[in-house]
């Protein structure tokens, strides 16, 4: 079963729970013996993020779908997708108490992996995108390379920094970054928005 976390904290963790079992009724009765008639089942939650506040009171969302999983019990299995600072964030607010029986660190990826990725999915998508009109910053213009790869590394180099190497974040970047013009797909360096008063990427 697996789980989208959608806004609204417990509540929308309901909601995602209803949708992946195609229910319209998010009850928590009702989705308590729907689970529970499963048998043998595997429950991912992946945004887990959006389950956590950083502030005061701030994990209630979290303990109640914690709680709601242990009343389950029996033979499900849950795991939580969390993104690195909400991660940070819980780890710290909680170091008295183990909520999860394994913790997995996912690895960052690299600039060539994230570099093969844009391009694997342009290739899908059936465009060729052009990094002749891209400009970047004036400190990394100073590569032997030629001018549109030299751009087209230089793009990749930022992307992998601002994503921190991950990979759902680069693409987003990716996607606000082309645009089209006379026909063609071309590339032009996204623009970042101030973090005071803006909500996270989801699963960055």
């Amino acid at each position: 079963v697996w789980i989208t976390c959608q806004p609204g904290g417990y509540v929308g963790f309901l909601r995602g729970l209803a949708s992946a079992l195609d229910m319209v009724d998010s009850d928590e009765g009702a989705l308590d013996v729907a689970l529970r008639s499963r048998g043998p089942a595997l429950v991912v939650i992946d945004d887990a993020n959006l389950l956590v506040r950083p502030m005061i009171g701030g994990l209630d969302d979290l303990d109640r779908a914690m709680a709601f999983a242990l009343r389950i019990g029996g033979t499900t299995t849950w795991a939580l997708a969390i993104s690195k600072h909400t991660w940070h964030f819980l780890r710290l607010a909680r170091s008295d108490r183990a909520l999860f029986d394994r913790v997995i660190d996912l690895p960052r990826w690299n600039e060539q992996q994230l570099t093969e990725l844009t391009r694997s999915r342009a290739a899908a998508a059936g465009i060729t995108p052009r990094f002749d009109e891209l400009v970047v910053p004036r400190q990394l213009d100073a590569s032997p390379y030629k001018t549109e790869e030299r751009a087209e590394r230089d793009y990749h180099r930022i992307l992998w920094d601002y994503a921190d190497g991950n990979p759902r974040v680069a693409l987003h970047w990716w996607r606000e970054s082309l645009f089209e013009r006379g026909g063609e797909v071309c590339v032009r360096l996204f623009k970042t928005v101030p973090v005071e008063g803006t909500e996270p990427v989801p699963g960055s």
